[in-house]
Protein backbone atom coordinates (compact mmCIF):
# COMPACT_ATOMS: atom_id res chain seq x y z
CA UNK A 1 0.00 0.00 0.00
CA UNK A 2 1.40 3.45 -0.98
CA UNK A 3 1.82 6.04 1.92
CA UNK A 4 -0.87 9.08 1.60
CA UNK A 5 1.36 12.09 1.39
CA UNK A 6 -0.32 15.55 2.97
CA UNK A 7 1.15 18.62 4.60
CA UNK A 8 0.06 17.03 7.84
CA UNK A 9 2.23 14.47 7.22
CA UNK A 10 5.45 16.30 6.09
CA UNK A 11 4.78 18.51 8.92
CA UNK A 12 4.98 15.60 11.57
CA UNK A 13 7.98 14.19 9.71
CA UNK A 14 9.86 17.46 9.57
CA UNK A 15 9.40 18.12 13.21
CA UNK A 16 10.48 14.57 14.23
CA UNK A 17 13.78 15.45 12.26
CA UNK A 18 13.99 19.02 13.83
CA UNK A 19 14.34 16.71 16.78
CA UNK A 20 17.31 14.49 16.43
CA UNK A 21 21.23 15.32 15.83
CA UNK A 22 22.26 17.44 13.78
CA UNK A 23 18.99 19.20 12.80
CA UNK A 24 18.68 20.20 16.28
CA UNK A 25 21.76 21.78 16.56
CA UNK A 26 21.06 23.88 13.37
CA UNK A 27 17.85 25.14 15.12
CA UNK A 28 15.86 25.32 12.03
CA UNK A 29 12.41 26.92 12.76
CA UNK A 30 9.93 25.27 14.24
CA UNK A 31 7.03 23.37 11.44
CA UNK A 32 4.68 25.73 12.60
CA UNK A 33 7.04 28.34 10.86
CA UNK A 34 7.42 26.45 7.71
CA UNK A 35 4.64 26.15 4.45
CA UNK A 36 4.44 22.30 3.58
CA UNK A 37 2.90 21.56 0.20
CA UNK A 38 2.48 19.01 -2.20
CA UNK A 39 3.74 18.40 -5.57
CA UNK A 40 2.41 16.69 -8.47
CA UNK A 41 5.67 15.77 -10.35
CA UNK A 42 6.80 12.37 -11.68
CA UNK A 43 10.22 13.75 -11.91
CA UNK A 44 10.68 16.16 -8.89
CA UNK A 45 11.01 14.07 -5.52
CA UNK A 46 11.00 17.68 -3.78
CA UNK A 47 12.00 20.88 -3.09
CA UNK A 48 12.85 23.82 -0.57
CA UNK A 49 12.79 27.55 -0.35
CA UNK A 50 12.17 30.99 0.80
CA UNK A 51 8.59 32.56 0.10
CA UNK A 52 7.69 36.14 1.37
CA UNK A 53 10.21 35.68 3.85
CA UNK A 54 9.12 32.60 4.97
CA UNK A 55 10.56 29.09 4.12
CA UNK A 56 8.51 26.13 2.38
CA UNK A 57 9.19 22.48 1.68
CA UNK A 58 7.38 20.42 -1.13
CA UNK A 59 7.51 16.86 -1.76
CA UNK A 60 5.65 14.99 -4.87
CA UNK A 61 3.25 12.15 -3.43
CA UNK A 62 3.94 10.50 -6.96
CA UNK A 63 7.41 9.41 -5.86
CA UNK A 64 7.06 8.74 -2.57
CA UNK A 65 5.73 5.18 -1.91
CA UNK A 66 6.76 4.53 2.08
CA UNK A 67 7.44 6.42 4.74
CA UNK A 68 10.97 5.89 4.77
CA UNK A 69 11.01 7.61 1.42
CA UNK A 70 9.30 10.64 2.78
CA UNK A 71 11.40 10.85 6.10
CA UNK A 72 15.04 10.61 3.64
CA UNK A 73 13.72 13.31 0.99
CA UNK A 74 12.23 15.55 4.18
CA UNK A 75 15.67 14.95 5.77
CA UNK A 76 17.24 15.36 2.47
CA UNK A 77 15.14 18.49 1.55
CA UNK A 78 15.99 19.93 5.61
CA UNK A 79 19.53 20.35 4.41
CA UNK A 80 18.66 22.41 1.90
CA UNK A 81 17.01 24.65 4.17
CA UNK A 82 20.33 24.60 6.03
CA UNK A 83 22.22 25.61 3.25
CA UNK A 84 19.44 28.85 2.81
CA UNK A 85 20.00 29.56 6.74
CA UNK A 86 23.55 29.69 6.28
CA UNK A 87 23.66 32.04 3.00
CA UNK A 88 24.54 28.59 0.15
CA UNK A 89 21.98 30.10 -2.73
CA UNK A 90 21.71 28.92 -6.77
CA UNK A 91 24.12 26.35 -8.61
CA UNK A 92 25.99 25.41 -5.26
CA UNK A 93 23.27 23.58 -3.90
CA UNK A 94 24.24 20.40 -3.89
CA UNK A 95 28.03 21.29 -3.20
CA UNK A 96 30.85 21.33 -0.61
CA UNK A 97 28.56 22.65 2.00
CA UNK A 98 25.24 20.43 0.98
CA UNK A 99 27.78 17.41 1.22
CA UNK A 100 28.96 17.87 4.50
CA UNK A 101 25.81 18.34 5.79
CA UNK A 102 24.05 15.32 4.17
CA UNK A 103 27.27 13.50 5.77
CA UNK A 104 26.77 14.52 9.13
CA UNK A 105 22.85 13.76 8.55
CA UNK A 106 23.69 10.08 7.51
CA UNK A 107 26.18 9.91 9.98
CA UNK A 108 23.55 10.63 12.46
CA UNK A 109 20.81 8.73 11.82
CA UNK A 110 22.38 5.22 10.21
CA UNK A 111 21.94 6.31 6.57
CA UNK A 112 23.89 4.78 3.35
CA UNK A 113 25.12 8.35 1.41
CA UNK A 114 25.11 7.24 -1.55
CA UNK A 115 21.20 7.06 -1.83
CA UNK A 116 20.74 10.10 0.01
Amino acid sequence: MKIHVTPELMETVYEMLRLTPPFKSWKLPHADDVNFYVLKSRENHGDCGIENERPFIRLSYRTHKTLFAVIATMAHEMVHLEEYRRGVRGNHQHGKVFHKLADSVCKHHGWDRGQF
